[in-house]
C-alpha cells in the first residue's frame, strides 16, 4: 500500500512538471522579474511588453504557449531509438499460440523499450492476434492505430492552438480600449486646449494602443511558426513507427482465418 502510494504520488509530480501553465507563469514572472529588475532595459521592450495591461496578458499566454511546444519536443527528444528487433527479437516465422509468450518477454524488456511509440504499438498489435486468435487484418489494425495516435497527435495541440487565436484577439481588445479612452480624452481636452494641442497629446497615446497589437501578432507568428516544426517533427516520428511496426509484424505470424478457402486450409 505504501509502495503504491508513492507510485501515485510520483505520477502526479510528474503530471504536475508536465504543466504547461505552470512553466509558462514562470517564464513570465521571470522575464517581468528580468524588466523591472533593470537586466532587460531596452526601449522597445518596455514599450511593447511593459505598457499596457494587455501585454502582460498577452505576453502571459505566450509563454505557456511556448511552454507547451518545449515540453512537447522534450518528449520527443526523450522518446528512445527502439527498434522492432529490440522488441520482438530477429524477423521470424511464428504461431499465434506464441503470442502470450512474445508479450511475456516484451514485459520483461527495459521500461525504455516497453514505453515508448513502438513498443506500446507492437504489444497492441501482437495482443490483437492473440484475442482474434488470426492475424487476418492485422495491417488493417496497424492502420487503425497509427490514425488514432496520429488524432491524439493533433488533439494534443489545442491549448496552442487556442493561445495563437486568442492572443490576436487580446491585441485588438487592447487597440479598441486604448482608442475608446483616447476619444475619451479628446473631447475632454478639446475645451480647455487648442485642437492641435489635443490631437497631439491623444496621438502619443494611441502609439501605445496600436502596439498591443502589433505584440499580439509577432506573438503569434512565432507560436505558429514553432508549431509547425514540432508538429512535423512529431509526425516524421510517427510515421517511422508505423513502418517499423509493419515491417516487425507483417507476415510474422501464420494468417488462418475463417475466412479463407476451406480447401486450402485443408490442403495446409
Amino acid at each position: 500500500m505504501p509502495t503504491s502510494k508513492k507510485q501515485t504520488n510520483n505520477s502526479l509530480s510528474l503530471a504536475i512538471m508536465k504543466w504547461p501553465v505552470l512553466w509558462g507563469g514562470v517564464a513570465t514572472a521571470a522575464f517581468y522579474i528580468a524588466i523591472r529588475g533593470g537586466h532587460l532595459q531596452h526601449p522597445l521592450i518596455t514599450r511593447y511588453f511593459a505598457s499596457h495591461p494587455v501585454e502582460y496578458i498577452a505576453t502571459t499566454m505566450f509563454f505557456v504557449g511556448l511552454a507547451a511546444l518545449l515540453i512537447k519536443f522534450l518528449a520527443l527528444l526523450a522518446q528512445p531509438k527502439v527498434t522492432g528487433q529490440m522488441v520482438l527479437g530477429p524477423f521470424a516465422a511464428t504461431s499465434i499460440e506464441q503470442c502470450p509468450e512474445l508479450l511475456a518477454d516484451i514485459d520483461e524488456k527495459p521500461r525504455s523499450i516497453r514505453r515508448s511509440l513502438l513498443g506500446t504499438r507492437i504489444v497492441d498489435a501482437v495482443d490483437y492476434v492473440r484475442r482474434r486468435g488470426s492475424a487476418e487484418n492485422l495491417d488493417g489494425h496497424l492502420r487503425g492505430l497509427a490514425d488514432q495516435a496520429s488524432e491524439r497527435s493533433v488533439a494534443s495541440y489545442s491549448l496552442v492552438r487556442i493561445v495563437i487565436s486568442t492572443i490576436p484577439i487580446l491585441g485588438f481588445l487592447g487597440t479598441v480600449i486604448g482608442i475608446t479612452r483616447a476619444v475619451a480624452e479628446l473631447a475632454q481636452l478639446v475645451g480647455d486646449i487648442s485642437f492641435e494641442e489635443a490631437i497631439n497629446s491623444v496621438v502619443s497615446g494611441l502609439s501605445v494602443a496600436f502596439d498591443t497589437t502589433a505584440l499580439a501578432l509577432a506573438l503569434s507568428i512565432v507560436l505558429m511558426f514553432a508549431m509547425f516544426f514540432v508538429s512535423r517533427a512529431e509526425a516524421a516520428r510517427l510515421a517511422a513507427v508505423e513502418r517499423e511496426a509493419e515491417q516487425t509484424l507483417i507476415g510474422r505470424f501464420e494468417s488462418t482465418g475463417g475466412g479463407e478457402d476451406p480447401g486450402v486450409l485443408a490442403i495446409r
